[in-house]
């Protein structure tokens, strides 16, 4: 069937009124089967002896055979999208009603005015169009979405496969890695026990050293990676003393803040409460950003740690007077991989994965980060912990958190 003309059955005794009927509707263009009995109507509905499928039926209510009401349920069995047009010189409004219910399209009350028929047979006909486009549409939507479905599928079973080779690769690693970090840390600090070494040795084992902490924190930062993509990062969450884990953290960056003058200061008011988190990662947070503030700031800066109450957290503040970061840059900070482009980024080692795992525990926690930084200026890191009210300790994974 196309936009304009469609297959027509007629289907009345009255063979005035029928060929009337036809003649108006091939000279529409329609093709058109006046049928003069119900069982006629019957054979050509089902597509007997080669009839092609009915569009539409104008059918009478009283056939000398059949009722017309019969027609419609075989239509609406045999093709449920075609249209039915009921015709009556005994119209009731419980006709009406009874062949609306059964899926007719329209009721018209003989003598019919030809003018409401063709007007009626064009709105069967643009209805039937509109939902032979809706439902190709539909089916073009559900082979996208099937295809999508498919697609995502992969994706996750590649990024499963990926994380778990990633997880594996990083375990395997680490185990050697740390027995290569502890001779080599065993060399350099018990010359007693180890004999001495000369400059050359000492030189040598000191780019070990640098290099095996180096792929130890990148592989670390893998595994927190895969338990944040698995799901199994979890918490365990007790009290911690803010004041000692920042003053040690400070401590843990001394080395590199004096290769560069860098002097670090820590302003903590003594009466900060304690925060409920895990001791480890809190430690791992301020440890990163201060490493990051030493790390991209120039020699002679100031990096400052300072931490008050807000709103019932701790706020704690890693601001230094570095190269600082572009509004651009600044939006992407937090993202897997990212790293600002300069002089003094490209010149330092890192994977882009440290941030992203900073605001993951910080967020993992309850709280919020985020920062404030302007170019030649220096910037500002900020971030919360819940302050601790309770003092319990309890697991709690991080999606849950």
């Amino acid at each position: 069937m196309n936009t304009h003309t469609a297959n027509i059955l007629i289907a009345e005794d009255d063979s005035g009124i029928r060929l009337t009927l036809a003649a108006i509707l091939e000279e529409e263009g329609h093709q058109v089967f006046a049928c003069q009995n119900g069982e006629e109507a019957l054979q050509h509905i089902a597509g007997e002896r080669g009839a092609p499928q009915i569009d539409i039926v104008v059918s009478d209510l009283r056939l000398p055979d059949i009722s017309g009401m019969e027609i419609l349920s075989a239509l609406k069995a045999q093709v449920p999208e075609a249209a039915f047009i009921l015709m009556s010189g005994y119209a009731t409004l419980e006709t009406a009603v009874e062949a609306v219910n059964q899926g007719a399209f329209s009721y018209l009350v003989k003598p019919i005015d030809i003018d409401s028929l063709m007007g009626t047979i064009r709105n069967a006909l643009n209805q039937q169009r509109l939902i032979s486009e809706n439902h190709e549409l539909l089916e073009m939507l559900q082979r996208s979405n099937e295809e999508l479905e498919q697609k995502n599928r992969a994706l996750e079973e590649a990024g499963l496969v990926k994380m778990q080779i990633l997880s594996t690769a990083s375990h395997e690693l680490k185990t050697p890695l740390t027995s290569i970090v502890g001779y080599v840390d065993r060399i350099l600090l018990q010359r007693d026990s180890v004999g001495d070494l000369t400059d050359r040795q000492e030189n040598y084992l000191e780019i070990v050293k640098k290099n095996s902490y180096r792929l130890k924190a990148l592989i670390d930062d893998l595994l927190d990676i895969s338990r944040i993509e698995s799901g199994g990062f979890e918490l365990n969450l007790t009290s911690v003393d803010v004041i000692d884990e920042l003053e040690d953290a400070a401590r843990s960056v001394q080395t590199h803040a004096d290769r560069k003058n860098i002097r670090v200061e820590l302003e903590v008011p003594e009466d900060l409460p304690p925060i409920r988190a895990e001791r480890l990662r809190f430690s791992q947070v301020v440890v990163n950003l201060l490493s990051n503030s030493c790390k991209y700031s120039m020699k002679g800066a100031k990096v400052k740690v300072s931490a008050r109450r807000r709103n019932g957290c701790v706020q704690i503040d890693v601001s230094d007077t570095g190269i600082g970061i572009s509004e651009a840059d600044q939006a992407r900070l937090f993202s897997q991989f990212f790293r600002a482009e300069t002089k003094l980024t490209r010149e330092e080692s890192g994977s882009g994965l440290g941030l992203f795992i900073t605001k993951y525990i910080v967020e993992a926690h309850g709280g919020e980060i985020w920062v404030k930084s302007q170019e030649g200026v220096g910037t500002k890191v900020s971030f919360t912990f819940p302050a601790d009210t309770a003092g319990a300790s309890s697991i709690v994974g991080a999606n849950s958190a």
